[in-house]
């Protein structure tokens, strides 16, 4: 904090401007480091995501081996302790027997692979497909019946943003960044940051399918 706080001063010295990516990182920027900022909004490509990739289900389907009838959640993005991919785990395992549900996870995996092991402590394994990075994300979306963001803090969701470019319902944390989507977008659940408040998201979009 104190080399970015020195930073931030240079900076005023040389009047360079900073730019932030949403209201969070903004409100952060000036509380944090007295830096005041113009916010340009993170954006997404609606042209290649966007509500035409759902006719690709079928394919897709097929491709990745999901069952036609699954209720299938979704998170994109690397693996890391921000992430709270964790979260997500031990809500799948608070889920009812009537979701017949499978989670796709798409994104680098840290080492030793903590994430399938806390599947496996849930005997979930057979249905969490850990599927590594994907560069045509399409096909994953095109598939999801639901997408989800547990982060702890982000600058402004990229992912979850081309998730509901696509129709996707997407549950989000009230987490720094994450909020400001909840604030702005129609029909985002936004859960607290447990697995029980997770779980109940996902059966309730369950129950709206």
């Amino acid at each position: 904090k104190i080399r970015r706080l020195v930073d931030r001063y240079f900076a005023r010295f040389l009047n360079i401007k900073y730019i932030s990516v949403g209201d969070s990182v903004a409100k952060n920027e000036l509380v944090n480091f007295h830096t005041k900022s113009v916010i340009i909004y993170n954006w997404y490509n609606s042209e290649r995501f966007n509500l035409s990739l759902k006719s690709n289900r079928e394919k897709y389907i097929s491709k990745y081996n999901i069952p036609a009838d699954a209720f299938v959640l979704t998170t994109i993005g690397n693996c890391s302790p921000v992430k709270r991919h964790d979260l997500i785990i031990q809500a799948l395992s608070q889920l009812p027997s009537w979701i017949n549900w499978i989670y796709l996870h798409v994104g680098s995996e840290e080492k030793g692979f903590p994430e399938r092991d806390l599947a496996a402590s849930y005997n979930l394994s057979d249905y969490c497909h850990f599927l590594g990075p994907i560069s045509e994300v399409e096909q994953i979306l095109s598939i999801s019946d639901v997408y989800l963001m547990s982060s702890q803090v982000e600058g402004l969701g990229i992912a979850a943003l081309e998730a509901m470019g696509c129709g996707i319902p997407t549950i989000l944390t009230k987490s720094p960044g994450l909020i400001d989507l909840i604030e702005k977008i129609n029909g985002v659940i936004a859960v607290d940051a447990s697995p029980k408040s997770i779980a109940e998201g996902v059966i309730q979009l369950a129950l709206m399918s």
